[in-house]
């Protein structure tokens, strides 16, 4: 104990923490045994997500203009891109096109903002698109119509507080759970402002299973704060795609075969959990 006393003294706490007990972090549902409640609470609107990956096809042409690797215009999407995998791209797409919000607000951005940009302009919709990114990469910063440089706990509250019905608010911050951390302050500050109908999406979600291995091992903890949350206010919350799932469930896995027959390569799976906020 006097030795860690001595180094928090010296060293700064966001080098290393220290713990008091060995922790073996693993994944504990996996997709053979889910959590069931959660499972039963993804399961309820099956058919809703059947629906939507049907619509999504209706945009294959628009999809297959998308390359797979990258180009040298750096401000196009493409599919193989290491961060967001296919079923996202789809889904983003397919929803902006149908939900057709007036604003698009991303917390980090990325592939998910030329998708963003992309819809906007081939399905001529009507939105702002806003990131909220402290270390934007050079190219994304063209992309977005409005820019905030600072990490998502600087960004005003007002900015959540104004979103309406179909808007689309999503977050793909640190992943990880602790004070002061993006992951609390979205959950506990930005949530609870939001009005009903707005859609939120949250990227690396894998309910109703846990996190990978190799996300066990990077402390990724936000699922956790989104499971207790739907669990504890179901009717609150309407889940509108979770993706991961989708991309597991026998039949759903299914329907977007056209698609990926003739994008070679590219990841079939996808990491983002949509839902909307009900009154």
């Amino acid at each position: 104990m006097q030795l860690k006393k001595i180094y928090n003294a010296l060293f700064r706490p966001n080098r290393l923490a220290l713990l008091d007990y060995e922790i073996m972090p693993s994944p504990l549902y996996t997709t053979e045994h889910p959590h069931q409640l959660l499972l039963q609470l993804v399961q309820q609107q099956k058919n809703s997500y059947r629906q939507l990956l049907q619509n999504a096809l209706q945009y294959k042409n628009n999809f297959s203009s998308i390359a797979l690797h990258e180009t040298t215009a750096s401000t196009e999407p493409v599919w193989n891109n290491g961060f967001f995998p296919g079923l996202d791209i789809a889904m983003l797409y397919t929803l902006l096109t149908q939900l057709q919000p007036k604003q698009y607000v991303e917390i980090g951005s990325g592939t998910s903002t030329k998708i963003a940009a992309k819809a906007k302009t081939e399905q001529q919709l009507n939105y702002s698109i806003t990131c909220i990114d402290p270390y934007p990469r050079k190219e994304i910063t063209a992309v977005a119509d409005e820019w905030l440089k600072v990490p998502l706990q600087q960004a005003p509250l007002s900015l959540f507080e104004q979103l309406e019905a179909n808007d689309v608010l999503f977050f793909d911050g640190s992943h990880l759970l602790h004070a002061n951390s993006d992951v609390q302050w979205f959950f506990l500050e930005v949530m609870p402002k939001l009005k009903p109908g707005v859609v939120v999406q949250v990227h690396d979600i894998y309910l109703p299973y846990d996190y990978p291995q190799n996300m066990c091992d990077r402390f990724y903890a936000e699922q956790y704060m989104l499971s207790t949350m739907l669990l504890s206010n179901a009717e609150r919350y309407e889940i509108l795609a979770p993706n991961f799932y989708m991309s597991e469930e026998t039949e759903l896995k299914t329907i977007l075969e056209p698609l990926w027959k003739k994008l070679p390569g590219v990841e079939k799976h996808g990491g983002s959990f949509w839902w909307r906020v009900k009154e």
